[in-house]
Parts: structure tokens; C-alpha cells; sequence
């Protein structure tokens, strides 16, 4: 298969679970058209997916890899380092890779990448000038409730997170030194 038709598929399987959730709506672009994204999804508070119940929304980027084992719980991905940046000033992403075999089956896989954890992963880079870091990312449950509170809690943790993720953690010494 060639590249747009993995990542036509990648994108129109990940849609599919996320239009039965009643509290997930996906706005994903197809083509790689934004630089370090491919959508948002919005989340709602109340079944039904109406405007006024909207909860939030969360930056996505999906990845479509074309593999004939679906079949793993985990796998590692590389992902840019340039991309892990411009999350990481935005709030976070959960990032999708689709593994799709030749017969057009799939498999979801995602890492929810908040703002503390894309810290993590930029601490472990092994060089200033590596380009992408190998991560681990987990089967999408298939459960309904599961997956929205895999958004809800993403939502929930990076707003909290992004408002101090540019400042210095404070250490034990910090705090003695100004409070004595």
C-alpha cells in the first residue's frame, strides 16, 4: 500500500472509534496539512454532542504504519523531537499510531503526552542534536468509557500542567532557603 492510502485508513479507523463515543467528537485532517498536528477532538460533557455541553478539546496526531502483526498491547514509535517541542508549548497531544495490514485491518495505539511527560522524554534524550525519541505507546482499549476518560483525563491534566511547565520545579533547598 502506498503512504496516503495507510494514513487514509489510519485516520478514517480512528475517526470510526471515536464518532461511536458519545462524548467524542474528531476534526481530523487527512494529508498532513498543519505541521506537528492532525486535529482536535472536542469533548462533551453530556451525550448528545450539542455546543453548549462542549468540555474542551484536545490536540491529536495520528501516524498510520503499515504492519501484518496487529495483534501487540504495546509498541514503540519514534517521534520527532522538533514535534515533542511544539506540544509541549501547546498544552500536550495524544498521539495515535495505526498499525494497518495489508488486508486493511488495524490496530490503535496512543500515548497521552502531557505536558510534564514531554519534559520527561526531552530530559532523555541521549544527544542536543538527536531528531526523533522512541517511545512507548498502548493498545486503544475498546471500551467506550475507557477511551473518553483517556481524553477527559488528558484534558484535565494538561490544563493543570501547562500553566507551570516553563518554571523550575522547586526543590527541598529552594523552599529552605525562602522560608527558612
Amino acid at each position: 500500500m502506498d503512504s496516503n492510502a495507510i494514513e487514509g485508513i489510519a485516520v478514517a479507523k480512528l475517526k470510526t472509534v471515536l464518532m461511536l463515543n458519545d462524548y467524542l467528537s474528531p476534526f481530523i485532517n487527512e494529508g498532513d496539512k498543519e505541521p506537528s498536528w492532525d486535529g482536535n477532538i472536542y469533548l462533551y460533557n453530556k451525550r448528545g454532542k450539542k455546543k453548549e455541553d462542549i468540555k474542551g478539546r484536545v490536540s491529536i496526531q495520528v501516524k498510520g504504519e503499515e504492519k501484518s502483526n496487529t495483534k501487540k498491547s504495546e509498541i514503540t514509535y519514534p517521534v520527532s523531537v522538533v514535534d515533542l517541542r511544539n506540544y509541549l508549548t501547546d498544552g500536550g497531544v495524544i498521539y495515535f499510531v495505526v498499525y494497518v495490514d495489508k488486508q486493511g485491518n488495524g490496530k490503535i495505539y496512543y500515548c497521552a503526552m502531557e505536558p510534564l511527560r514531554i519534559q520527561q522524554f526531552l530530559r532523555e534524550l541521549k544527544r542536543k542534536d538527536q531528531q526523533t525519541k522512541s517511545i512507548a505507546f498502548r493498545a486503544l482499549p475498546d471500551d467506550k468509557e475507557k477511551v473518553r476518560d483517556i481524553f477527559f483525563t488528558f484534558q484535565l491534566n494538561s490544563q493543570k500542567q501547562i500553566s507551570f511547565v516553563n518554571k523550575k520545579p522547586l526543590s527541598f533547598e529552594d523552599i529552605t532557603k525562602k522560608y527558612g
